[in-house]
């Protein structure tokens, strides 16, 4: 199964008062480090949001409120025309993902999301109609009532899996090091 590694980074970062993807750890943008952790894991690498040095990319897809979705959305209509089974999606502002919940996720034949974290997710491409359907009758996307219409599994983090997620400029700083 060919799977598709799509890097959700066309958020407005509100809460974190400048554009995340860019914030700088460890001398790189978040970004590129969540480009780093999904390559070796997939097939190919799409970014969702935006356009990134020689990155492939699509546009989110646009309507209001749609949130997350609008990339998935995005991912999966270009798994779709691509011939690719499945979208693994990861928001870019997790800068690390460990391995074994990478390998967890590839290893599900259903949809699945992280309990902890909506956004990362595996998705068969086979359910690009039915979100279009779903963002279509909907003025918000919200990534939770999506998982609940598809019946999505949830798995949790386990036991020394951690997942920095970043909102603010405190937690980018308690991440150490930034640049």
């Amino acid at each position: 199964m060919t799977l598709l590694g799509a890097v959700l980074a066309g958020g407005q970062s509100r809460r974190f008062g400048s554009d995340k993807a860019l914030a700088a750890w460890k001398n790189r943008p978040l970004i590129d480090h969540v480009i780093g952790t999904l390559r070796p894991h997939v097939d190919t690498v799409l970014i969702c949001g935006r356009e990134w040095n020689e990155e492939i990319s699509a546009p989110d897809i646009p309507g209001p409120g749609r949130g997350p979705l609008g990339g998935l959305n995005a991912a999966m209509a270009y798994a779709t025309c691509h011939g690719l089974d499945r979208v693994l999606s990861v928001p870019c502002d997790v800068p690390t993902l460990p391995d074994s919940l990478l390998r967890r996720l590839k290893a599900c034949d259903e949809p699945t999301y992280l309990q902890e974290h909506p956004v990362i997710g595996i998705w068969p491409s086979a359910l690009a109609a039915t979100l279009d359907r779903h963002l279509a009758g909907n003025i918000r996307g919200s990534m939770r009532e999506w998982t609940g219409l598809i019946a999505a599994g949830s798995p949790k983090l386990l036991e020394g899996e951690q997942l920095p997620n970043i909102n603010r400029t405190t937690d980018l700083m308690t991440l150490g090091s930034h640049g």
